[in-house]
């Protein structure tokens, strides 16, 4: 299933803002959190991952992806009645025969092309989709004739669950032969959950994302420099002589000039010093004349 399969699917509905990805990592973050909300189910990091993906491709929204879609056993499967829906809105007509416990039964009618599809209980009971186990040893118990070896699922035992499941493959079934597009090539949640033969990851239970690749080694930090000597000046004209063996004025000019910080802050003491010492020579003075 493509993007534009499922652009059709969800044609004429609610419009959406993408959510923000850029990178791999906002798409990981992003699938993070969808599988951390429950918003689709008890799904993996993984397949929130895909989910989003798919959102972000289409440009439709999460809410609509779980409306129409449902992810099962790390496949995307399509909802009944959003398959009905679909088929309806572009133009198909199905009518409702039987809807029991006994007998699924449908008309479905798209433009010249009309089938009816039925699935009766009786027939269920011979296939391999309604027991629990491997099909190929489901099937040779089924030839042999010996059915009372076999485990029906417990979605099969009762009679409500028994009819749901009926039903999606009667919709399915009809929809499929008379509109396929509106199936967009995948199953039903029922129908997958009928297939599957594999283990699915416990509920709950999350799938660990990859770990993001390593990032490169620190280059090796550089050798500190030798400590200024802020007691001499290092550039220009003066370069050797000392900042104390210079008048005001050039250690004024100094400051303004771009030396490192140490430098001038060492250059401030010395002016301080100076005014310092003017001062009580000045106070001195005026003492003695006194």
């Amino acid at each position: 299933m493509n993007a534009e399969t499922i652009q059709k699917a969800v044609a004429g509905r609610r419009p959406c803002n993408r959510i923000p990805i850029t990178c791999a990592a906002d798409l990981q973050w992003y699938g993070q959190m969808a599988a951390a909300s429950q918003m689709f189910g008890a799904i993996t990091p993984p397949e929130g991952v895909m989910i989003c993906g798919i959102c972000h491709q289409t440009g439709i929204s999460w809410l609509e992806f779980a409306e129409t879609f449902n992810i099962m056993h790390h496949r995307i499967s399509k909802r009944t009645d959003a398959i009905l829906a679909d088929f309806q809105e572009r133009g198909g007509v199905c009518e409702i025969v039987s809807r029991t416990d006994e007998k699924a039964e449908a008309k479905f009618t798209f433009g010249k092309t009309k089938y009816t599809s039925t699935v009766k209980w009786d027939d269920c009971l011979t296939e391999p989709f309604i027991y629990q186990g491997k099909e190929e040893a489901i099937v040779n118990s089924i030839a042999a004739n010996n059915t009372a070896a076999l485990v029906m699922k417990p979605k099969y035992r009762t009679k409500r669950s028994r009819m749901q499941m009926m039903w999606a493959r009667c919709v399915s079934d009809g929809v499929r032969v008379v509109c396929p597009a509106a199936c967009q090539g995948v199953y039903t949640p029922e129908e997958v959950e009928d297939i599957a033969e594999y283990d699915a990851p416990a509920p709950g239970v999350a799938t660990p994302m990859p770990p993001p690749a390593a990032a490169p080694a620190p280059a090796p930090a550089a050798a500190p420099a030798a400590p200024e000597n802020v007691e001499v000046c290092s550039v220009g004209s003066m370069a050797g002589k000392r900042w104390d063996s210079m008048d005001d004025n050039t250690l004024a000019l100094a400051l303004q000039a771009s030396f490192p910080q140490p430098v001038k802050d060492y250059i401030n003491t010395i002016l301080e010093s100076r005014r310092a010492n003017a001062a009580q020579s000045t106070t001195q003075t005026t003492t003695t004349q006194s």
